[in-house]
């Protein structure tokens, strides 16, 4: 009447979890776990449900698990289980930089882009071209240019239009239905900008929308503000911290990550419609004190994938899985003192990717890294510790990468196409 059972929980390319499942087998037992018909574990079974975690794998291949029993008298064992690993992704990217702004002694910069297809990409922020008039507040590419914008919009009552102001951020789900925070929240529609009054979402840090009518602002001391199909409302979101980031891989958990700059604390919240709570905080910690509960510093970004881990981090790039968190550990020198002087990459702006195999961190000193299931490799220019880019988002969409930010006064683009 022993019953063991296996099931794969989730696999990457070189790992795999799984989840242990006892019925009617006396508690403590000894389990020994194989692999490939060898002895992998043999562990100590004081849970009705276990999970196993095997990080010795290698991409596209296939293992397979089974759990055995020995009480002495009677042997039980699990029906045998198969895990295929992902396979890696390409990290052969072609690029092209484009340099915009600083022709009349004013600094520019892109704060954030988004990816519509790759004849339509739009970014916000501020660019000042010599001209007539002023500044522009966006650039977007038809396939061919980047071409410098002034987004304006009627107001209320007004017999005139005006001029949105800086975008600090962007979420473009087609032509018709792109939203940008430049200190009120507006709305295009296809034809023509819109501005939302009063909705408690101005002045937001980032934008997150699933295209199906809800859409997600997170901005200073926590402020977290939903519309959902055209209702507004204010979500609690359980801290005070400044919240700069907000992702959801399905639509229904949420993700939003923060901090303290101050005091280099910093948040990663999950939730949904009906509030948030902390998943993890951050402090300003030495290494022997690290994930004893708390990471270190200011999370400055966080995105999932679909398989629901969540990756975050600053300073430092973290992920959090089945419960736990861990640095990524893929990624050199990712660990308290490991990075020194910036060796290896700079502060973590953005993280975005497609799978887990297929994820760019973006931020400062050029870094512009791409995970492929197995090691980081630099895209675009060579990584230099002394680099004055700073790369502040990126967006990604099928083989395009766009990432935006600044070179001194200059506003900077870097289109990534996959070869």
């Amino acid at each position: 009447n022993n019953n063991l059972t296996l099931t794969i929980s989730d696999v990457s390319c070189t790992e795999t979890w799984i989840t242990l499942s006892s019925n009617n087998v006396p508690l403590p037992a000894n389990i020994l776990i194989k692999k490939n018909g060898n002895e992998f574990l043999n562990i100590n079974l004081v849970n009705k449900d276990t999970a196993l975690y095997d990080s010795t794998l290698l991409p596209n291949q296939t293992y397979s698990y089974q759990a055995v029993y020995n009480n002495g008298f009677n042997l039980g064992m699990s029906e045998v289980v198969s895990a295929k690993t992902m396979d890696t992704t390409s990290n052969n990217y072609s690029w092209q930089l484009y340099t915009l702004g600083n022709e009349i002694g004013a600094s520019s910069t892109l704060y954030d882009v988004a990816i519509i297809n790759d004849t339509s990409i739009w970014a916000v922020g501020e660019i000042n071209i010599q001209d007539s008039i002023g500044m522009f507040n966006a650039v977007h590419w038809d396939g061919k240019n980047w071409n410098p914008m002034r987004l304006k919009f009627f107001p209320p009552g007004s017999v005139g239009d005006s001029v949105i102001g800086d975008g600090t951020s962007i979420v473009a789900n087609s032509g018709k239905d792109i939203w940008v925070v430049a200190g009120t929240v507006f709305h295009y529609n296809g034809i023509h900008w819109t501005a939302f009054y009063n909705t408690g979402a101005e002045g937001a840090n980032r934008i997150w929308s699933n295209g199906n009518g809800s859409t997600w602002f997170v901005g200073h001391n926590g402020n977290i503000v939903l519309n959902a199909n055209g209702n507004w409302q204010k979500i609690e979101s359980g801290t005070n911290q400044d919240l700069y980031d907000i992702y959801s891989n399905d639509g229904q958990t949420i993700y939003a990550s923060g901090g303290d700059y101050t005091n280099y604390s910093g948040v990663l919240l999950k939730g949904n419609s009906n509030g948030f709570q902390i998943l993890k905080e951050g402090e300003h910690i030495n290494a022997d004190q690290i994930f004893n509960p708390y990471f270190a510093g200011v999370a400055a970004t966080a995105w999932a994938s679909e398989t629901n881990q969540v990756y975050f981090g600053g300073e430092f790039l973290y992920r959090f899985a089945y419960s736990k968190m861990d640095y990524v550990k893929s990624l050199p020198g990712n660990y308290l003192g490991g990075n020194s002087n910036a060796k290896n990459w700079g502060v973590i702006n953005r993280i975005r990717g497609l799978a887990d195999n297929d994820i760019v961190i973006i931020g400062e000193r050029n870094t512009i890294l791409h995970f492929n299931g197995v090691r980081w490799q630099q895209l675009g220019m060579p990584y230099d510790p002394n680099s004055h880019y700073d790369w502040l988002s990126i967006s990604m969409k099928s083989n395009i990468a766009v990432a935006v930010g600044f070179m001194d006064m200059n506003a900077v683009i870097m289109v990534l196409k996959r070869e």
